[in-house]
């Protein structure tokens, strides 16, 4: 019975809230979230009640707004800053490592296409390795180029999702994301169970788990056409944080199905079973946008909106009880 009365009395998850600001103008505005019902979410939400009440608690700023048209983060300063990052690592490894790791590609915005940024990441795979098998080229690495290592993969996101954005958005369509992360995240295993919530098919607003750990997810090795990449660092999910991310991506099932016959036969040329449950194909949604204060807006004009705001200021989750904040007035990290 004391089981069964716990679980009545466990508190519920019901609205994420977002306090953006544009640094520009001083304007702020809210962003609402209606989380899903399922234990994922739930824990999910638990994580990061626990997570706000760290008066510690750092976000990651550098590289939350993916896709993201701003004055300041263009393709040219990404491109310019990925190139500063990989001199800065090559400089280290050059001097100061009995075993030298040069990284011969360069980046300018005239020779950046999508080959070169997966060559790129594969040199990020091979200096940082993976989240269990962390490699001997970060371990020995100083703080400063340990995150110039970093960078080579949110750099190399970034510029992927601006250049995707600015073509969409170019048609009428929406290609936008915000990728919420925390400084020294805690993290748990996923439950077998949890992997029913995985989906490739997402809609505009949706919040999904954080892929939080080191690596490729299938579907983004698959439509980066990556053939160089080393398959043991293409892996579904593995772990529950109070991270998370967003997509404000124009979501047709129908491109998905037109797609997935695709992915299905380059699942099976890699060895693996495209209907795996544990392979976490896709994205878990754990919440979706609350469009009631968008009242008779289009998910472009939403976007629109949303694009003039370039800081998150706030974190505010609400459950059945009461309210959790955190503000972010500071940031974890800086390019």
């Amino acid at each position: 019975m004391h089981g069964i009365f716990s679980r009545l009395g466990r508190r519920s998850y019901q609205l994420l809230e977002l306090e953006l600001a544009s640094s520009r103008s001083g304007r702020r505005t809210a962003v609402f979230f209606k989380i899903e019902k399922h234990d994922l979410a739930q824990r999910w939400a638990r994580m990061l009640w626990n997570s706000l009440r760290n008066e510690q608690l750092k976000v990651y700023k550098n590289y939350l707004f993916h896709g993201w048209l701003s004055e300041g983060r263009t393709l040219k300063f990404l491109c310019e800053e990925l190139d500063r990052h990989i001199s800065l690592i090559n400089g280290f490894f050059a001097e100061h490592h009995e075993e030298p790791y040069a990284i011969t590609q360069r980046v300018s915005l005239e020779t950046m296409d999508q080959d070169l940024l997966n060559q790129i990441h594969r040199h990020f795979e091979n200096l940082i390795g993976h989240s269990w098998n962390v490699s001997r080229f970060y371990t020995k690495a100083p703080s400063e180029i340990r995150w110039s290592i970093e960078n080579l993969n949110w750099l190399v996101h970034e510029i992927e999702n601006l250049r995707c954005c600015q073509e969409r958005m170019s048609r009428g369509f929406c290609q936008s994301h915000m990728f919420v992360s925390f400084e020294g995240a805690e993290r748990q295993d996923l439950r077998f169970e949890d992997y029913a919530h995985f989906d490739p098919h997402i809609d505009f607003g949706d919040v999904c788990l954080h892929y939080a750990q080191i690596g490729k997810p299938h579907l983004d090795a698959f439509h980066s056409q990556d053939e160089i990449i080393d398959m043991s660092s293409v892996n579904g999910l593995r772990y529950l944080t109070a991270e998370f991310d967003i997509s404000f991506r124009d979501a047709d099932r129908r491109e998905v199905d037109s797609w997935m016959p695709r992915f299905r036969a380059w699942m099976r040329e890699k060895g693996l079973d495209p209907d795996d449950r544990r392979l976490a194909i896709g994205f878990a949604r754990i919440a979706s946008l609350d469009r009631s204060h968008f009242p008779a807006q289009s998910n472009l004009e939403i976007m629109r909106f949303l694009h003039g705001f370039d800081d998150l200021v706030g974190v505010r989750l609400h459950s059945s009880r009461r309210r959790m904040e955190k503000r972010f007035e500071e940031t974890a990290a800086s390019v």
